[in-house]
């Protein structure tokens, strides 16, 4: 795996970075090589090379702040090499990261490894070929998911629309339907402000469907909600399928405009 990381020559795609085309598939690439990044890390760590996994991680956690996967693997690192204060120390920095920003407390499994390391656990040991305990799962995005912030691309002036959408965020991370509608002239940044939002939810380990509307007369029927839900349905279908049960509804209601649903 080493051997094939070392082949990336990132970013993914530079040659269309910011091109609208290329944001999503550069996206998604960028979070396949980070999930691969992550495994590697583990597999050092079963065999038992966590001192010099230390020092990578410190510099991975500054380079991926939100990524809690890489602060989990930080504490266990740090904590079986002898080093409990530092440990505890990288759930600090990553408890107030996510607040800062979010306004999020860490995952359970990030606040059970703190415990963990408190109680200076026998489970959080290294043994030869034990699975790492506790860490949270990779979460890969759907291939059309909105891309994730670089800082190519900058968010600037949006202050005050951006705090409104956070609070609209939280709201519907805690379970209560949420609607938020963006207007404004043409190309005042409407778009971006959408993506920023979107990047944030998906940090958040929020479900993330985009759908765009086509500007001329030929478009299909509710094409930017077929968009969304076809995405749905390629990566999240049990999910699809249980928000149209829990509504009542049938897949033959929206057979006409998503045949999709009928295909087993």
């Amino acid at each position: 795996m080493s051997a094939a990381l070392n082949l990336w020559r990132g970013p993914a795609i530079a040659e269309f970075a910011g091109e609208p085309f290329a944001e999503a598939d550069a996206a998604r690439l960028e979070e396949l090589r980070t999930a691969a990044v992550e495994a590697r890390i583990e597999a050092a760590m079963a065999l038992g090379r966590h001192g010099e996994t230390v020092a990578e991680l410190e510099r991975l956690v500054v380079e991926y702040p939100l990524r809690e996967r890489l602060w989990a693997a930080l504490m266990l690192a740090s904590y079986r090499a002898g080093r409990q204060a530092e440990a505890l120390s990288a759930f600090r920095s990553c408890r107030t990261i996510l607040i800062e920003q979010f306004g999020l407390e860490p995952g359970p499994a990030l606040r059970a490894l703190e415990q963990q390391i408190l109680e200076q656990a026998p489970d959080l040991d290294w043994r030869p070929s034990a699975p790492e305990p506790n860490l949270p799962p990779v979460v890969a995005p759907p291939p059309s998911a909105a891309p994730v912030r670089t800082q190519a691309r900058p968010l600037i002036g949006r202050e005050s629309q951006l705090e409104r959408l956070d609070a609209s965020l939280r709201q519907a991370l805690d379970g209560s339907p949420t609607l938020a509608l963006l207007t404004g002239d043409a190309g005042i940044g409407k778009s971006r402000l959408a993506e920023e939002l979107a990047a944030r939810a998906r940090l958040a380990r929020a479900l993330v469907l985009c759908g765009r509307c086509f500007d001329g007369a030929d478009a299909p029927p509710f094409w930017p909600w077929t968009q969304a839900l076809r995405t749905a349905l390629a990566d999240h279908r049990p999910v699809v399928e249980s928000a149209l049960a829990a509504s009542g509804s049938t897949a033959e209601h929206l057979a006409p405009v998503l045949p999709e649903l009928t295909m087993s």
